[in-house]
């Protein structure tokens, strides 16, 4: 009977197991030589376009050349600063423009979130 430890028993092909993998000695790769080359180069002078040059040139595919001065930083555009009003800042609430309008207080609106389903 097998031993209560092992490993079941797999049907099909058992791999060995290197218990030492340093001991391990590779293969020197099979050197494969490159196919022979066939065919030669044509000089320059005997090959001809495939494509022909266009007859306008398109100013996007032209490069500008570099400036030869250095671009300086603009300088900052200084605004003057508006007189306060009335002697200070003007902020205002949300009462004060109800205020300023003559709006009158008729009742508080209750808020109703909307649903998911609304």
């Amino acid at each position: 009977p097998p031993a209560p430890h092992a490993a079941p028993a797999v049907a099909g092909t058992v791999l060995a197991v290197d218990d030492e993998p340093e001991d391990a000695t590779g293969r020197p790769a099979v050197r494969i030589a490159p196919p022979p080359f066939e065919g030669s180069v044509l000089p320059a002078a005997d090959v001809a376009a495939s494509v022909p040059a266009p007859d306008e040139v398109d100013d996007d595919d032209v490069i500008p050349p570099a400036d030869d001065e250095l671009d300086r930083p603009v300088p900052p555009v200084v605004v003057p600063r508006m007189a306060p009003l009335r002697g200070g800042v003007q902020r205002y609430g949300e009462a004060v423009v109800r205020q300023m309008l003559g709006a009158n207080y008729v009742r508080d609106e209750p808020y109703e979130p909307p649903t998911r389903f609304n």
